[in-house]
């Protein structure tokens, strides 16, 4: 099994793998479906130049058209950002060869915010891996869960702790 995002799904269509996969929807819990919106942002700052502005707001509108953001989506397996993108030729052809471009757009409805923080790439770095060893075997779950939790304030918090309790994972 392979938990990995969307957008690394034409990289996993072009790799040399010699095995069949899929993608599906994030596994549902008693809160609902595991899965968080994320991605990066356009900005057009207010303190520059209105021809700058302007020149700005015109290269998002090209990037976000259903063109654009269709060839996008295809290329890179990210869900597309504009709903008019899967109405193009680009999109029609890709999920009908690759139905699996789809699942990010179908399980959109579920979604919710992306977790952030302070030193973000770290924190996820740090869950990941840990997430990693346990799955593997590489660390037993409670060792995992310490690990993360020590890993995760100091990255956090730094050296200014704040008395945060420590948990007392079961075994």
């Amino acid at each position: 099994m392979l938990y990995y995002t969307t957008g690394g799904i034409s990289r996993i269509k072009s790799s040399p793998a010699n095995f069949t996969w899929e993608a599906v929807f994030c596994p549902a819990g008693p809160a609902g479906y595991g899965v968080e919106e994320g991605g990066a942002d356009l900005h057009i700052f207010n303190n520059i130049p209105k021809k700058n502005q302007d020149a700005a707001w015109k290269l998002i509108t090209f990037l976000t058209s259903p063109e654009i953001a269709a060839t996008w989506s295809a290329a890179s397996g990210y869900i597309a950002v504009n709903k008019e993108s899967y109405n193009t030729y680009i999109m029609e052809s890709v999920v009908q060869e690759t139905p699996a471009y789809l699942v990010a757009r179908d399980q959109f409805e579920y979604a919710h915010a992306q977790m952030m923080s302070k030193n973000i790439n770290e924190v996820r770095n740090v869950v990941n891996g840990n997430l990693n060893d346990a799955l593997t075997g590489g660390k037993t779950v409670v060792e995992a869960l310490e690990d993360g939790q020590a890993g995760l304030i100091r990255i956090i918090f730094g050296d200014h702790q704040l008395g945060l309790p420590t948990w007392a994972w079961a075994t």
